[in-house]
C-alpha cells in the first residue's frame, strides 16, 4: 500500500508541478527556444523592445517572405535599399515567310527587363525586312508575332498598348 501511495505521489506530483508553473515562476532570461514546444508561436507582445538577436530584430530573425508591404511604414525604405532592377535582356525577334523582324536602324535594340516591383519594361523599335528587300519596309503589318517573352515576363491577360511611330498611330498587342 505504501509503495502504491509513493508511486501515486511521485507521478501526481510531477503532473501537479507541470500544471502549476506559470510565467510568474519562470526566472527572467532563463528560457531558450529549445525550451518551447515545437511550433509554439512567440507573439510580438512577448518580445521586449530590442530583445531579439542581441539588440534588435534583423534579417536573420525573419523567415523568408514574412514581411510584406503592409508591415512597412510609409517612407520606411529608400531607393538605395531596394533590390536593383535586373539588366536589360536582349529579345529574340521572330522570322516568318513574310520577312524577318530586326531592330530598326538608329534605334535602341529590342530588349526587356523586370523591375523590383515586378513591372516588365520593353524598349526598342522594330521593322520587318521582306525576303527580297535589304531594308525595312513600311506599311500596315497586321497581326504578327514579333517576339516571345519568357515565362515570368508575360502578362496575366492580353494588353493593348497605343503607340506612335513615324507620326502614325498604332497598337501593340501583348498576348
Amino acid at each position: 500500500m505504501v509503495a502504491y501511495l509513493a508511486l501515486f505521489v511521485a507521478l501526481g506530483g510531477s503532473a501537479y508541478a507541470a500544471a502549476t508553473i506559470g510565467s510568474a515562476q519562470v526566472v527572467d532570461d532563463s528560457l531558450r527556444s529549445v525550451d518551447l514546444r515545437d511550433n509554439a508561436a512567440v507573439k510580438t507582445r512577448d518580445v521586449v523592445n530590442d530583445g531579439v538577436a542581441g539588440g534588435g530584430l534583423r534579417a536573420p530573425d525573419l523567415a523568408a517572405g514574412s514581411v510584406g508591404t503592409s508591415e512597412l511604414q510609409n517612407g520606411a525604405t529608400t531607393k538605395a535599399k531596394l533590390r536593383p532592377p535586373e539588366p536589360w535582356r536582349a529579345a529574340s525577334l521572330s522570322s516568318t515567310s513574310a520577312g524577318s523582324w530586326v531592330t530598326r536602324p538608329g534605334y535602341s535594340s529590342v530588349a526587356f527587363y523586370k523591375d523590383p516591383q515586378g513591372v516588365v519594361h520593353l524598349r526598342g523599335q522594330v521593322c520587318r525586312i521582306p525576303p527580297s528587300v535589304p531594308f525595312c519596309s513600311s506599311g500596315a503589318i497586321g497581326f504578327e508575332r514579333v517576339l516571345t517573352l519568357p515565362a515570368g515576363y508575360r502578362p496575366a491577360k492580353p494588353l493593348e498598348l497605343p503607340t506612335v511611330s513615324d507620326g502614325d498611330f498604332g497598337i501593340v498587342w501583348i498576348d
